[in-house]
């Protein structure tokens, strides 16, 4: 037996395909639309943020300006702190 494809066998995919992918690209949308509560952020994000160099980042540290957190090597710093720093 054969099977065989009509026009509405294919105009029915099409929509079935369109609804998908817009499906998932609410969700995508919805997913990056929701606030990020991220209290702590890597250095390399902090230097990024606050345009500097490792250096003066360690400063910010030592003097105690913000906030951080030595993860197995990797420094984490406070990001509401950072955010302070410019007030």
């Amino acid at each position: 037996m054969e099977n065989v494809i009509t026009q509405n066998d294919l105009k029915m995919f099409r929509l079935q395909l369109l609804n998908d992918i817009r499906q998932i690209v609410d969700e995508k949308l919805s997913a990056m639309s929701a606030p990020i509560v991220n209290d702590w952020i890597k250095a390399g994000t902090a230097r990024k943020i606050l345009d500097m160099s490792p250096g003066s980042l360690q400063n910010l540290r030592i003097a105690g300006k913000i906030r951080f957190k030595k993860i197995r090597g990797s420094y984490y710093y406070n990001l509401k702190d950072i955010n302070n720093l410019f007030k």
